[in-house]
């Protein structure tokens, strides 16, 4: 295990791991995971920058669209598991 990992980071690693498909790829919105690890939006930031930084993770950031009336949602990450 990776000392400089907080316990949201390892949590969120855990949480990335049971959604991963074979190929070790999870594709979830960042408000996903908020909510399944009962934190804000930005502490999942936090970790997935801690697991970045670790070489844990890489992640693709899908851009932000706009819905049909016009309200800007962020698009899936995907997170691949290294």
């Amino acid at each position: 295990m990776h000392n400089n990992l907080t316990k949201n980071s390892t949590y969120l690693l855990s949480l990335l791991r049971s959604h991963a498909d074979n190929e070790g790829n999870v594709g979830i919105t960042l408000s996903q995971l908020a909510r399944e690890m009962q934190v804000c939006v930005n502490t999942v930031i936090s970790a997935v920058g801690l697991l970045e930084k670790s070489g844990l993770v890489q992640v693709t950031r899908e851009q932000r669209s706009k819905n049909a009336i016009g309200k800007e949602s962020a698009g899936r990450n995907i997170y691949r598991l290294l």
